[in-house]
């Protein structure tokens, strides 16, 4: 028997656990997880209804599109939902791409996950914490704060930082390891501004979103914005920290919603002249195009009254904050940074030790919102255990 021990509960130890099982029974597989139940962080994507992955996934959700690119040959939306299937999931996609189980169940799908583990006989340990890996004759000495495994396999799949509240010891056995950790930040998370928003918070809001530095547009998306007292979230601004948190300097950023991107500016104005023509005041030609709390804060932004409408058509296309941080990584719903590309292959093995893989987000790899994090957490799992099972 082959001893394979995977460091990490989350999806991507799932997920190789699974698939090695199904490959072969001539593997002992063991998940070493710290805390107390496996598959935790499944259990919140797409707000518990899990966004397993995207119809539309291409190698530009990513932040490393080459380095996806050959990776989504091996394992597409299409493999992905063809997988899941004889799992015995049914699939269901949105109009965005999208694609949850029929459920919409998160915890369902967990279930279905641990009824496949279990008939491949993987051993779960929970509340167990590796502090140490030591290269030993031929295999790994992985030491917890219960006991020591020997592993002839090594697989490291113990996540990010994002949304846990302790350490993840991890980047520091693999850094004494000879790898390299790229800088973490948060990513997929709401972003601080200057303005007081209290009396926006809550407000949703369909609009264009413009990361801007220093008058250079850094990219824009288009969704829904929501307004905290002190910050913007959302999708689209999730999308937009992503970029923010990688900026080696961060000052001079500003977030530029245009609130409606499918006018241009002079259909804008000429909207807001006719209905003052038929009665409304300059205060008021916004009824009905928005929330009443968005209106008054684009008047309450107004400079020059003399020139009411041309000022109020430029704040609907360029309505702006300032941006001063981001929410912290406890608030994250992905980890920006993580172990070098460049230090593994394109199926997850260490070049520095022979027979260590390290898979998910533990790596510096990350996507956009929308069922691409989870969609490659499958995709290095199941690689990685192919890669495995061809080698042994």
């Amino acid at each position: 028997m082959i001893n394979v021990v995977i460091v990490g509960g989350g999806a991507s130890g799932i997920m190789c656990a699974l698939h090695l099982s199904k490959l072969s029974s001539n593997f002992n597989i063991t998940i070493l997880e710290k805390q107390d139940r496996i598959g935790k962080k499944i259990l919140v994507t797409g707000n518990g209804k899990c966004n397993l992955t995207n119809k539309y996934i291409t190698k530009n959700n990513y932040n490393h599109p080459e380095f996806i690119d050959s990776l989504l040959n091996k394992f597409s939306f299409e493999e992905c939902q063809k997988y899941f299937s004889k799992l015995g999931l049914l699939f269901q996609t949105d109009d965005v791409g999208r694609s949850y189980p029929y459920s919409e169940s998160a915890k369902a799908f967990l279930d279905l996950l641990m009824y496949h583990l279990e008939k491949g006989k993987v051993n779960i340990k929970t509340n167990c914490e590796v502090i140490d890996v030591v290269p030993a004759c031929k295999g790994y000495l992985v030491k917890t704060n219960d006991k020591e495994y020997f592993a002839d396999v090594i697989v490291f799949a113990s996540g990010g930082q994002a949304s846990i509240n302790f350490e993840n010891k991890t980047y520091q056995i693999l850094q004494k390891l000879n790898h390299t950790i790229i800088p973490i930040y948060p990513g997929l998370v709401p972003l601080k501004v200057k303005e007081n928003l209290k009396h926006l918070h809550g407000v949703r809001v369909k609009a264009q979103a413009s990361l801007i530095k220093d008058h250079q547009v850094l990219t824009i998306k288009n969704g829904e914005v929501q307004f905290r007292s002190d910050s913007l979230s959302g999708i689209v601004i999730f999308e937009l920290s992503s970029i923010y948190n990688r900026l080696p300097q961060k000052n001079n950023v500003f977030v530029s919603l245009d609130l409606m991107p499918n006018y241009t500016s002079e259909e804008i104005y000429d909207l807001l002249f006719s209905k003052k023509q038929s009665g409304f005041s300059n205060e008021e030609v916004l009824i009905g195009l928005f929330n009443k709390m968005i209106i008054w804060e684009l008047n309450n932004r107004i400079k020059n009254k003399s020139n009411y409408l041309r000022e109020l058509t430029t704040l609907i296309k360029d309505f702006r904050f300032t941006v001063i941080n981001s929410y912290s990584l406890n608030e994250a719903q992905v980890t920006l940074g993580g172990i070098d590309i460049n230090e593994i292959t394109t199926n997850f093995e260490s070049i520095y030790h022979p027979n260590m893989f390290i898979i998910g987000e533990l790596l510096d790899i990350d996507g956009d919102t929308g069922g691409y994090n989870l969609h490659f957490a499958w995709l290095s799992g199941i690689i990685c255990a192919n890669n495995i099972y061809k080698k042994f």
